[in-house]
């Protein structure tokens, strides 16, 4: 019986394998803020305009704050 799961179980594997690192790509804290850094870099070199800027940096602290939770959920779960 285990010999007929088995492929199951490795495809299980490799999915939970799969939305862990997604979920560590999303989540970067790391890499959203040099993201940050490089939009208010290229707003003072005049690369992006004010409106894109805005959009761009809400979009990003948005995800900053969403990351910062997910972070904050993960080490209470892991206590």
């Amino acid at each position: 019986m285990i010999l007929l799961t088995w492929p199951l179980h490795g495809i299980a594997a490799i999915v939970r394998e799969i939305v862990r690192q997604a979920e560590e790509a999303l989540y970067d804290e790391t890499a959203l803020q040099d993201e940050l850094k490089l939009l208010y870099a290229r707003l003072e070199a005049g690369a992006v305009g004010d409106e894109e800027f805005e959009q761009r940096e809400g979009e990003l602290a948005e995800r900053l704050a969403l990351a910062a939770e997910y972070h904050r959920q993960k080490r209470r779960a892991a206590q």
